[in-house]
């Protein structure tokens, strides 16, 4: 774990410099082979066949033939080393971004006890990085992410179990196959992210903003989305057994086919209007209070409930 801010910065500059070396290199090699082309196209261009280069006898070196053999292996060499040069440059790309993937990892593990402003920015600045690597199932288990802006970033299979993402920003983000058990969301900003097959069980998202998110198929028990903004999500498929919507904004939201729903959670809810019900749950509205339905029937004769 780093000790100060200068510790940090000296490995930045450390691995700054190795870099350079390293791209200093690479560019000497691609000098080299295209200085060594060059001067193979020329001698092949300037070439005599009637006598070679020279005027005089020196054996060998005075036949066509000869160099007419040496230019053509000559060609061979400088494809065998374009060749082994474009297999070194892409082994030694894949082996920087896997040293690059296990460097990230590990600062993520340094901090993972931490619970600063200053934590939650370097562990952010981790996880872009490694959603930029494409990298799945990033283990983020139990940090501290509050505030943390990770809006857009391909998060699939992230392992958040009891991470704390109070007030973040993941508007648009790509949760789908998240273990987000015991996750704290409270207050955070998720408009547009897609959860789909997450497993968020006795997650907190209370005040929180999830309008137009996708929850398909997700495990919800025991969700507390107290106060927040669901409208115009789609939870159709998921489990919310034991889920609490007090006070929130379900308007438009998709139940259909959905798991553990009772007509009581609705009823602590802000608003359902427009919310898409499954027929048992409609059925028991329509009994219990038939002033808040409305059956609506597609072109295909199909027929479907939403609230008032």
């Amino acid at each position: 774990m780093l000790n100060n801010e200068s510790d940090h910065f000296s490995i930045l500059r450390v691995e700054m410099s190795l870099f350079s070396v390293k791209f200093t290199e690479l560019r000497i090699v691609g000098w080299t082979i295209a200085g060594y082309a060059v001067l193979l196209i020329a001698v092949t261009v300037l070439f005599d066949r009637s006598g070679g280069f020279l005027t005089y006898s020196l054996g060998l070196y005075g036949e066509a033939d000869f160099w007419v053999g040496f230019i053509t292996e000559a060609h061979g060499f400088l494809l065998d080393l374009v060749i082994i040069a474009f297999v070194l440059s892409w082994v030694t790309k894949s082996l920087e971004r896997k040293h690059a993937i296990t460097r990230f990892q590990e600062e993520i593990d340094d901090f993972r006890p931490w619970r600063t402003p200053e934590s939650a920015f370097r562990i952010a600045g981790c996880v872009k990085r490694l959603a930029n690597e494409r990298v799945r199932e990033i283990d983020l288990y139990e940090c501290f992410l509050k505030q943390a802006d990770l809006r857009g970033l391909d998060l699939t299979g992230a392992k958040l179990w009891g991470a704390d993402l109070g007030d973040a920003v993941l508007k648009n983000c790509v949760l789908t196959d998240a273990k987000m058990k015991g996750c704290y969301l409270v207050a955070a900003r998720c408009s547009g992210a897609r959860f789909e097959r997450a497993f968020m069980k006795n997650s907190r998202c209370m005040f929180g903003e999830f309008s137009g998110c996708s929850f398909r198929t997700a495990t919800l028990v025991r969700v507390s989305f107290s106060g927040a903004n669901l409208r115009g999500a789609d939870l159709s498929g998921a489990d919310v057994t034991g889920a609490s919507f007090q006070d929130a904004d379900l308007a438009g939201v998709d139940f259909r086919d959905v798991a553990g729903l009772l007509v009581e959670q609705l009823l602590k809810a802000k608003s359902v209007r427009g919310a898409q019900l499954p027929p048992n749950i409609a059925q028991q509205f329509a009994a219990d209070h038939p002033e808040r339905v409305k059956v609506h029937v597609h072109s295909d004769g199909r027929r479907f409930t939403t609230l008032k």
